[in-house]
């Protein structure tokens, strides 16, 4: 193992002056950033992908939830996107299930009046907090939503989970009663720039909405997607100009195209997606060969033989766990005809997940974090 850098002080000034809202490929690009967070990845990854695995194999049954007042902060509820997504569907669960259910931000818009009539508060005023008096908070961007935590007694469970690598905001909270990732490479960053260790950081993958996504029938599918928010124009004609002579028209949504606000009416068209993060778990839940890309990287076709290592990794690049090729490298094309011509798993990974990644499998694992007040999660639970 390569030996990483030793003080925390100068990991933090790393990421705030070099990692920190860069985008992948320029982050896959340094040779010396990738070294500081895939050296620490790389003694864990074994230990973590087959924990993972056997733990959500072990299906979790459903806890009651009858002492529990639920809130969740996310920075901003605008884009239809990564956390914002995850912060409003699980408020959603915790509804459902008939937990009193609070979502705080300080930048409330687009996505949020999607969500706004499901029954839950939703609120940019932490005095609003204060009144729900929750005994459960989810944070998300603890600096940015520190509001919320200000306003909650000592007695109320915090929960720390950090979505991603390369987001300034997504930085680990002081004195928080545990803290999660959903990917080893957030969890890699929670570890660097504490105050957790690994070990104190559990692994919870992504998920989501079985209600909304592989619900619609099947239909005659051609072509393929690019599903991402991070398509500039230059790699999309890339990707046509590739695909073509594989006989494949390519379509994009995601910001700098059609944003939709509904992509699971999209999705069952398209034969092969392009995609990464929750964007590829729901091409997977919708019948679509998913092929990992980001940024003009092209990562690996997902198969049934990868399918654990890519959703420690959230079903990214980023954190040097699965191979990818980079946009200007000149084994692109044979290295996307292999992808292509990779065992066809779909049916079978379109089952994996609707078994272990909706809302309600993954639900019923938070809620078990939520209510566990006898000891914190462990990696190892």
């Amino acid at each position: 193992m390569t030996v990483r850098i030793a003080k925390q002080s100068n990991v933090a000034a790393l990421f705030r002056s070099r990692l920190g809202a860069v985008s992948t490929e320029t982050y896959l690009r340094n040779e010396e950033l990738v070294n500081i967070v895939g050296s620490l990845i790389e003694t864990h990854a074994a230990s973590e992908v087959a924990t993972l695995q056997e733990r959500i194999m072990l299906e979790e049954a459903l806890r009651p939830v009858e002492e529990l007042r639920f809130a969740i902060t996310n920075i901003a509820l605008d884009e239809f996107a990564g956390s914002e997504l995850w912060t409003l569907e699980m408020a959603a669960y915790m509804h459902r299930l008939g937990v009193p259910t609070l979502v705080y931000s300080p930048r409330i818009g687009r996505v949020a009046s999607v969500f706004g009539s499901q029954g839950f508060v939703l609120t940019d005023d932490p005095a609003v907090v204060r009144k729900f008096a929750p005994n459960v908070l989810h944070i998300h961007h603890h600096a940015e939503t520190r509001a919320a935590r200000r306003m909650v007694g000592p007695e109320c469970r915090t929960i720390n989970m950090i979505h991603g690598l390369l987001p300034l905001p997504e930085w680990p909270g002081p004195e928080m009663d545990v803290y999660l990732a959903v990917s080893l490479h957030a969890k890699a960053k929670g570890a660097l720039l504490g105050p957790p260790t690994w070990n104190d950081i559990m692994l919870v993958p992504n998920f989501f909405d079985p209600r909304r996504f592989g619900t619609r029938k099947a239909r005659k599918r051609s072509g393929a997607l690019i599903h991402s928010s991070r398509a500039t124009t230059a790699y999309v004609e890339q990707m046509r100009a590739l695909l073509k002579r594989h006989g494949l028209a390519v379509d994009q949504i995601g910001y700098g195209s059609a944003v939709k606000e509904r992509p699971e009416t999209v999705l069952p068209r398209y034969r092969v997606v392009f995609a990464v993060g929750r964007s590829a778990i729901e091409a997977i839940a919708s019948g679509c060969r998913v092929i990992l890309w980001d940024h003009g990287i092209v990562g690996p076709a997902i198969t049934v033989t990868n399918f654990w290592h890519a959703l420690a990794a959230n079903f990214s690049v980023a954190g040097s766990v699965l191979p990818f090729v980079m946009p200007d490298d000149s084994t692109i094309d044979d290295w996307l005809a292999g992808q292509l011509a990779m065992p066809d798993d779909t049916e079978a990974l379109r089952l994996l997940v609707q078994r272990y990644l909706t809302v309600d499998a993954i639900g019923a694992r938070m809620v078990k974090i939520y209510t566990n007040r006898s000891d914190a999660p462990s990696a190892s639970q």
